[in-house]
This record gives structure tokens, sequence and C-alpha cells, in this order.
């Protein structure tokens, strides 16, 4: 969608599986497609298929719903994943993958905290934005659409900046010192999500 909205002169070649989960002596793709995803959750040794299978039939109205979220940007990280989270953690402690949580406020908890985890894959895409945004804010790149679309998205980024007294005559910091907060907040935040984790439920 943004490509056609924007323009842009690109093409995707999407990554599958883009995420695993990870446990001791497990590892399981989580594949764009759902009936892979549903035959890989079927073919773990000792999986109760039709459990399984009667679970993600019984879901297929809401599972559908979550699947979209990825083509929605307006639906991306945090809230995408809270929702995956919430329908997926029940399949997960049956299969005795992660511990049961202690009740469905601690279900939630975990959900928001692994919403705001979601937020750090984006740190690197944020800062290369920033950095092109401050390369081309000095040297004249052109007037391609993609250019159009990395300085909008960077003055986005970077307006609760902007009331900073951060110009020096014709030199803008704001966005050094975004890149900055990036990379310094990328840094932080990912032990203390993991300490606040293992300390749930509040």
């Amino acid at each position: 969608d943004w490509i056609h909205r924007y323009g842009l002169p690109v093409e995707v070649d999407w990554i599958d599986p883009l995420v695993e989960t990870r446990a001791p002596g497990l590892c399981l793709p989580v594949a764009r497609d759902r009936a892979a995803f549903l035959d890989a959750l079927t073919a773990l040794p000792g999986a109760p298929v039709d459990g399984v299978r009667r679970f993600f039939a019984d879901q297929r109205a809401l599972a559908d719903t979550l699947w979209q979220l990825f083509d929605d940007p307006a639906l991306l990280p945090p809230f995408s994943a809270v929702l995956l989270w919430i329908l997926l953690s029940g399949l997960l402690t049956r299969l005795g993958i992660m511990p049961p949580p202690a009740s469905m406020q601690h279900t939630c908890q975990q959900a928001l905290v692994i919403g705001l985890a979601t937020l750090l894959f984006w740190k690197y895409l944020v800062a290369g934005i920033l950095l092109l945004h401050l390369l081309s804010s000095y040297v004249f790149l052109g007037n391609s659409p993609v250019w159009t679309f990395i300085n909008t998205t960077a003055r986005n980024l970077l307006w609760p900046l902007r009331w900073l007294p951060l110009r020096l005559g014709r030199v803008d910091l704001v966005p050094a010192v975004g890149i900055a907060l990036v990379l310094v907040v990328a840094g932080f935040v990912p032990r203390w999500l993991t300490e606040l984790y293992q300390r749930l439920p509040l």
C-alpha cells in the first residue's frame, strides 16, 4: 500500500519466515501463510492435532482480522503484537512452550510488554531515515519520491524535538540529536523490558 500511495520505485521481496519462536529443544518458524503455520504446529511431536485445528477453526474470524493488521500501517506494532500475543498465548501454553499465566490480567500485561518490545525492531530503520534526512538537508540528492517520503517521515518523527534550541545558524542539529536519542533508548529499553516482564504480574 505504501509503494502505491507514494509512488515508490521499489520492489519488495518478503522474508518468509520473518519470525521464529524458540524454546529449549524447539525452533518454530512463524510463516506468513496461516495454513503453513498451522501445518508446522500440528507437525510438532506430541501436538494435540485435533485440538490445535479446532482452536484455529473457532478463532478463524479473529485470526483473519489479526492477519490483516500487518497490511495496515495504522495498526503496526505495538497494537498488532498485543492482539497477536493475546491470541497465541493460550496455544503456546497448551503446547508447553511457555508456563500458563496467572490470570487474564497477567496475559494482557505480557501482551503490552511484548508490544512495546516490537517497537525496538524499528530502531535501525528510524535511525537510517533520520541519517538520510540529515544528509539530504545539506546535499541535493534529486527530486525522487523516495526522498520526499524520507524527508516527510523524518520531519514527523522529529516534531517533538522542534521546540529545542538546536539550530546554530544554518546548521540544524535536531536530526543528529534524534539519531542519538533513538540509539540511547534502544540500548536501555531492552534490559528494562526484560526485567519488567520477569516481574509480571504486577
